[in-house]
């Protein structure tokens, strides 16, 4: 299966900036790949690409866990390279499908982290989907939330 979406939302502490982010899902049996960008405005608050992949297993029927690495370039606050290591659990049904995942950054200028909530909700004509999604991260000036309003297709 594979999902594509567009978000728009802003951050928590700075009502004056704003996100914007797209990506690429694909989940088929245990494989889970993900590709995504995102850009936050003004554009000194972080903007990056992402790609990752990695492995699922479903213990319980609506729920899969796992393990993904990728690799991570961010572009601002400046140019860095990063491995990602993510622990992504998902969970759903044909009405609603949440992803959490805590993502952890590694460059040489340290670790870093990001948890992310996405929820995915099917109530448009299908393939489309309308959700939401919140990332919590860490900035130069501490740490912040990004809320954003997304909506995409499932294929």
């Amino acid at each position: 299966m594979l999902t594509a979406y567009v978000s728009a939302g802003g951050t928590v502490l700075s009502p004056s900036t704003a996100a914007y982010s797209g990506g690429l899902q694909l989940l088929d049996g245990h494989f889970f790949a993900a590709a995504r960008g995102e850009d936050i405005r003004p554009s000194t608050r972080g903007r990056f690409l992402s790609a990752s992949a990695g492995y699922l297993i479903r213990p319980l029927s609506p729920y899969a866990g796992g393990l993904a690495i990728g690799y991570r370039r961010s572009y601002a606050p400046s140019r860095e390279e990063a491995l990602e290591i993510s622990l992504p659990l998902l969970m759903g049904n044909k009405r609603i499908t949440t992803l959490f995942a805590p993502t952890y950054v590694i460059s040489r200028s340290g670790v870093r982290w990001t948890y992310r909530w996405q929820s995915d909700f099917y109530g448009l004509p299908e393939p489309l989907f309308a959700g939401f999604l919140f990332d919590a991260q860490p900035l130069q000036d501490g740490v912040s939330g990004v809320f954003a309003l997304h909506v995409g297709a499932r294929f």
